[in-house]
């Protein structure tokens, strides 16, 4: 059970580590996205769109497309690391507690 402790620790530091990073990425994907809706909406008004319409235009854009696709990826990814931490977390938290009770049971006190 030590060694699944340490184990867990172990794979937690690495998703904390992996957590930033895909954090990083969402950010930038988003930042790419918005970046390129902001350049659609102002080339739809300087082909004459109307304002209502802008928005239904743009989407159909191919580029716009992928950057949604990306970022929506990345933001995929950064939760399924907070969720993998979470899951880790409670796991470890139940080897812990195993532990104190087999700590218990021999007579010592909670560590």
């Amino acid at each position: 059970m030590w060694n699944s402790l340490r184990e867990n620790l172990n794979t937690l530091n690495h998703l904390t580590k992996q957590y930033r990073e895909e954090g990083i990425a969402a950010a930038e994907a988003d930042r790419e996205y918005r970046m390129k809706v902001a350049v659609a909406v102002l080339h739809g008004k300087e082909l004459g769109y109307p304002a209502t319409l802008i928005k239904d235009a743009i989407y159909k854009d191919e580029a716009l497309a992928r950057a949604r696709f990306e970022r929506d990826c990345a933001q995929a990814n950064y939760e399924a690391t907070k969720e993998a931490i979470n899951t880790l977390k409670l796991e470890t938290r139940i080897v812990n507690d195993q532990l104190n009770r087999e700590w218990n049971q021999s007579g010592q006190r909670d560590y």
